[in-house]
């Protein structure tokens, strides 16, 4: 609280009525101050105020230290569902009170096209739009039992007001208690807004100023005589300018009290990894923000998807909506077509002849795989890093344009992760302006098993560049190996014809029923080039990895990582085939013993690389490369979990890993 005390003067004409109000109360003031030549000094543990002018005597009276204000506006700052003396003097600006935005559409199921934000409406959009509010308890009752409202005569007017200065919030009165601050979400009956007569879920809103807008004296008065001093707050801009609370006199300030504030839309957007899809969410979706449908909503192929009736999105609801965070997941492959995706490896049958290819050109056989005309398989896995950053770039400018002013926190799982990390050190993009822009909305990373510095699964790719099914000459005669070593009975097979052992594994692993996900055609295909990325020995993982390229990374980004660390290398699924390997099975195909030596290394096993099954632990881990920004200040401590076999599809549903780390990285977002 802050007093003009040069003012106060020209207010108080007899010092005993000053010293009554004000001596010995928590009066916060600038010691080394001068107001119109008076002093203000620190002596002992007590602040002394000398006003002259008050009487035909120097008066000095004492203010309690350390300094602190008689009022406060009060909010529930540890965010436990009640206002109290707990939450005294934790809002500040270095810690500003953060909100979100009340710019759904409640009336109509908060869709996504809709164009009407609710604080536009002037009223409360109903009962669904009362959790875009948030209760402040102004503690004012015994400013206003010594300052009273009065209107008339105007000399010796009194006027409360509330300011903001970017008209960023609206508010209602209530005539609530601080005990009873949050009960107008389940409120039926009248008590708010005009005249404290209207309901909660329809009462008209006010929009707070910069020049001020004058609080009621029914509302003033319920203050005075019974501590009811509840006002309800919804965010209607983006803003970090405080609101404020004014005490006029005569038309002469002389109080204000404030409450910092840091209101912006909040968006969850979810990277989903190689040869998958945004379905890998589903859990965390389903878990984090509320059961029934799948609450969310996608972004694909360049535009927010449209969702049917069943799933229409619905926002701020769940252990999430507690923070108001919205929730977004990209579906990547927009950026991939026929001209410049990469090419993969084809797949023929045992004679040769072409199945399906993996290249987004045709491959050998000239002809598109529907992997590029099926939209929901359409996911990234031909496209390069640049590529991939794009996508979230785009993303994020879509995102901003609809929610001004956002503050993103991205989630990458797998190859998402490597996404979003190289978005933030930076792309070759033509449009740096709007870039900048986007990477500087980014205020949180978490990544989940994703392949920070590459795995020796990825190598498997080359290996089976290197040993084809068939191979011909120049001819076009497939060249073939006499495997009897009897030139008079010869046993002539292709001339790779022991590895293909390794194709079964590959025809196995892109099989949906593999992985008991027939539904959601989501697979593991390694003959996708985005394998090749992923090896421990791509120039892609080389590039990423660099230190220029690392220290790149935003040091105003928090950043966090969970590290599955528990399943041996090679084990892919603990499903309907539990404990597979591609190195060791009963039931199914496994590598040869040439390609495990190659994938692993000599003398080498599985059980020397554990982590995930397809991404060993140390790979997992980002914030202690070389570079990494503030010597890791910004990093949360990395989540190893290791009482749990978590394979590297798994990860994405542990919805208790994201959310633990999710809540240190945006504390205020996730309570």
């Amino acid at each position: 609280m802050f007093f003009d005390l040069t003012a106060m003067q020209r207010l108080y004409r007899d010092i005993s009525l000053f010293q009554a109000t004000f001596n010995r109360q928590n009066v916060l003031v600038a010691p080394g101050t001068n107001y119109n030549g008076q002093g203000i000094g620190t002596i002992g543990s007590t602040l002394t105020i000398a006003l002259n002018g008050l009487s035909n005597n120097t008066t000095v009276f004492l203010v309690d230290a350390p300094p602190a204000p008689p009022v406060e506006m009060l909010v529930d700052a540890n965010r436990d569902g009640t206002i109290d003396d707990s939450d005294r003097r934790k809002v500040s600006e270095a810690k500003p009170w953060s909100f979100w935005l009340n710019d759904d559409d409640d009336t109509n199921a908060d869709t996504l096209g809709s164009q009407r934000a609710d604080h536009t409406t002037g009223t409360v959009d109903g009962a669904k739009d009362l959790e875009d509010f948030f209760p402040v308890f102004l503690d004012i009752q015994e400013l206003v039992k010594a300052l009273p409202p009065k209107a008339n005569p105007p000399a010796e007017s009194v006027i409360y007001k509330l300011k903001q200065a970017n008209g960023a919030v609206s508010f209602v009165e209530t005539n609530l208690t601080r005990e009873a601050a949050f009960s107008y979400k389940d409120s039926t009956g009248i008590g708010y807004g005009i005249s404290l007569q209207q309901h909660a879920a329809s009462a008209t809103t006010t929009q707070v100023t910069a020049a001020g807008v004058e609080l009621s004296e029914d509302f003033l008065n319920n203050v005075k005589d019974a501590n009811k001093g509840v006002i309800l707050i919804e965010g209607r801009a983006a803003t970090d300018k405080p609101l404020v609370l004014t005490v006029e006199k005569g038309g002469v300030q002389v109080a204000e009290v404030s409450l910092p504030l840091a209101i912006a839309p909040r968006i969850l957007l979810l990277l989903h990894g190689m040869n998958s899809n945004t379905y890998t969410w589903d859990d965390l979706v389903r878990a984090a923000f509320g059961g029934g449908p799948v609450i969310f909503a996608d972004i694909r192929a360049g535009q927010f998807a449209p969702l049917t009736p069943a799933t229409l999105p619905s926002f701020n609801r769940g252990s999430f909506g507690k923070g108001g965070v919205r929730c977004f997941r990209l579906q990547f492959g927009h950026l991939e077509n026929e001209e410049t995706a990469t090419t993969g490896l084809p797949n023929e049958d045992d004679m040769g002849h072409p199945l399906t290819t993996v290249t987004a050109k045709g491959g050998v056989d000239g002809k598109n795989e529907p992997y590029l005309t099926t939209q929901v398989l359409k996911c990234g896995d031909f496209e390069s890093f640049d590529e991939l950053a794009q996508e979230v770039d785009e993303a994020i400018t879509m995102l901003l344009a609809r929610h001004r002013g956002a503050q993103i926190v991205l989630v990458g799982h797998s190859r998402g992760g490597l996404a979003g990390r190289k978005f933030l050190e930076g792309y070759a993009t033509n449009n740096l302006e709007t870039y900048l822009t986007n990477r500087k909305a980014v205020v949180g990373f978490l990544t989940t098993s994703s392949l920070h510095k590459g795995s020796l699964m990825g190598r498997i790719y080359q290996w089976l560049a290197d040993h084809p099914k068939h191979v011909y000459d120049s001819a076009g005669n497939e060249v073939m190996v006499n495997v009897s070593g009897v030139a008079a009975l010869p046993d002539y097979k292709p001339v790779n014809w022991q590895y293909w052992g390794d194709w079964r594994v590959v025809d196995f692993l892109k099989d949906p029923k593999t992985f008991g996900i027939l539904n959601k055609a989501s697979t593991l295909d390694v003959r996708r080039p985005v394998i090749n990325d992923m090896s421990d020995r791509s120039q892609a993982i080389a590039d990423i990895n660099v230190e220029n390229a690392v220290a790149n990374l935003p040091a105003s980004v928090r950043y966090g990582e969970i590290i599955n660390s528990r399943v041996d290398l090679g084990v892919l699924t603990l499903g309907n085939l539990a404990g597979y390997s591609v190195f060791h099975s009963l039931k199914a195909p496994t590598m040869t013993t040439a390609a495990r030596t190659y994938i692993l290394g000599n003398e080498k096993v599985p059980g020397n690389f554990p982590g995930d099954g397809l991404v060993p632990r140390d790979s997992q881990v980002f914030t202690n490369l070389p570079g990494f920004p503030a010597n890791g200040q910004n990093a949360v401590p990395s989540l190893y979990v290791t009482e749990e076999d978590v394979v590297h599809t798994d990860a994405p549903s542990r919805s208790d890993d994201i959310r633990a780390q999710l809540r240190l990285i945006v504390p205020t977002w996730f309570p």
